[in-house]
Order: structure tokens, then C-alpha cells, then sequence
């Protein structure tokens, strides 16, 4: 006996499927696209952890420390705008991601901050002496990169938890490292690997945000550590840097 199903019917199946056309290309592990990812492991068992991997998989997003059901897939220009439902550290939040394929992977975007994802195995791209800022769960990084090894970026959650990271001829930075801006005068000590530097003890902090303040107002940073030294730009930070420091954590 053979059954054929009215097109009513067959709406309503079709409704029901799951549409996974549309993320397939963009499915994948990734790095951020920038310098100062390059030594991540891109290994999924490192999934969602710092200097591990990010990836797109299965119909989530698996962010840093943070994961989403990706959802109700719509397409638009030339990208994808999902309705995602996350999960980090315990709460649980719905916001809108629009995921547009590029050349070396993928470009999110949500509440107007994008911030791009360089597919693991792909050649990085190239990078201007020019800051710019990008945005992904909920973390906004402004950053410089001069395209010879050396990068700063200055990261920030939600107005806190503000950190900063500093690679110098390929290597993370290390011991204390000298900022001249302008001639104005400012040390951090290295705290952890990565190049991470400590902005958290009293006198670190009080460096730090006056810092904040210096590299939106001028014209050039002089970076030096134990060994190695870079000119940086300040082309373009005081757009990728918020007017109000970003409080470091324990403020």
C-alpha cells in the first residue's frame, strides 16, 4: 500500500527537520585571528579553553568557558543569524549571533561587536599596524598588532576583569615589561603564560589604568621587556579602546 502525504502534511515535516545546511560551513574548530593566538593548541580536547580551541560543532558554539545551542537558523546577507541559548559559569542567557563565512574562517557578530575566527590549519592573515576591536562572548578586546611577532591586547568583560597580554618577536613577554608612551613611563610585571601581564596588585593596577588612559591619547608605545623591544602604533586606539578603563579584576 503506498501513502502520500498532502502538502500539508509535508509542511509540517518539513518544519520539524533540523536545518543544518545552513551552519555546514562554517562547522569547524578555530582560533581567534590574531597574533597573539598563534601558539593555541587547536586540539579539541582543549575545546572552549584559553589557548586551546573554539570551534562550531554540532549545532553549538563553544566559546571560551562558555557554550551555546545554536538555534533557529535564518539566512542573511550572506551569513547566518542564529538565535543562541548559552551556558557559562552557571547562568544561562539567549542572544542573537550572526556568523558570516570569510576567506580564513568565520566572522561573528552580536550586539553590533564582531569579531573574527581563523579556521585551525589556515594561514594567518596578515596584520596592519592599526588597532581594532572585536567582540564574542561577552568579552570585547582591543589590540595592535605589527605584524613582525609583537601584539598587545587589552581585554575586558562586561566593564571588569580587565587583562592584559603582550607578545614581543613571536615570544610572550616576560619579566617586567617597560611601556614608553610618548615619554610617559609605565611597568607590569609578567604574571602568568602567555604573555599575561599582572594589572591586579595596588601599584600594577594604578599603572595600568593610567596606562588605559595614555594609549587612547597618543601617538606611539614603546614596548620593551628583558629581551626584546617593539614600536607599536596608536593608530585607531582611542575607537578600540573604551573611554572608561576597563576595572581589573579584585577592584
Amino acid at each position: 500500500m503506498t501513502t502520500t502525504l498532502n502538502h500539508a502534511a509535508m509542511t509540517v515535516l518539513m518544519a520539524l527537520m533540523p536545518d543544518v545546511s545552513l551552519a555546514q560551513d562554517i562547522e569547524g574548530l578555530y582560533r581567534p585571528d590574531q597574533a597573539w593566538a598563534e601558539t593555541w593548541t587547536c586540539d579539541p580536547d582543549d575545546l572552549g579553553m584559553d589557548g586551546g580551541a573554539l570551534g562550531i560543532l554540532d549545532g553549538k558554539l563553544f566559546g571560551l568557558e562558555k557554550t551555546c545551542d545554536l538555534t533557529d537558523p535564518r539566512e542573511s546577507n550572506g551569513g547566518t543569524q542564529f538565535t543562541a541559548v548559552c551556558s557559562a559559569e552557571g547562568e544561562t542567557y539567549t542572544a542573537d549571533y550572526f556568523f558570516e563565512p570569510t576567506e580564513s574562517g568565520v566572522r561573528i557578530t552580536r550586539d553590533g561587536e564582531t569579531l573574527d575566527w581563523r579556521r585551525c590549519g589556515q594561514q594567518a592573515a596578515s596584520f596592519e599596524n592599526v588597532w581594532v576591536s572585536g567582540f564574542a562572548m561577552g568579552v570585547v578586546e582591543a589590540s595592535i598588532d605589527d605584524g613582525d611577532g609583537s601584539s598587545l591586547t587589552m581585554s575586558c568583560q562586561d566593564g571588569a576583569n580587565g587583562q592584559v597580554y603582550l607578545n614581543l618577536s613571536g615570544q610572550p613577554a616576560t619579566d617586567v615589561v617597560r611601556f614608553d608612551v610618548d615619554g610617559q613611563i609605565f611597568e607590569l610585571p609578567v604574571w602568568a603564560e602567555g604573555g599575561r601581564l599582572n594589572v591586579e596588585c595596588r601599584a600594577c593596577s594604578d599603572n595600568y589604568m593610567a596606562l588605559w588612559v595614555a594609549l587612547r591619547s597618543g601617538t606611539q608605545v614603546i614596548v620593551s621587556d628583558a629581551t626584546n623591544l617593539a614600536t607599536l602604533s596608536l593608530e585607531g586606539s582611542s575607537e578600540a579602546l573604551s573611554p572608561e578603563p576597563c576595572v581589573p579584576e579584585g577592584w
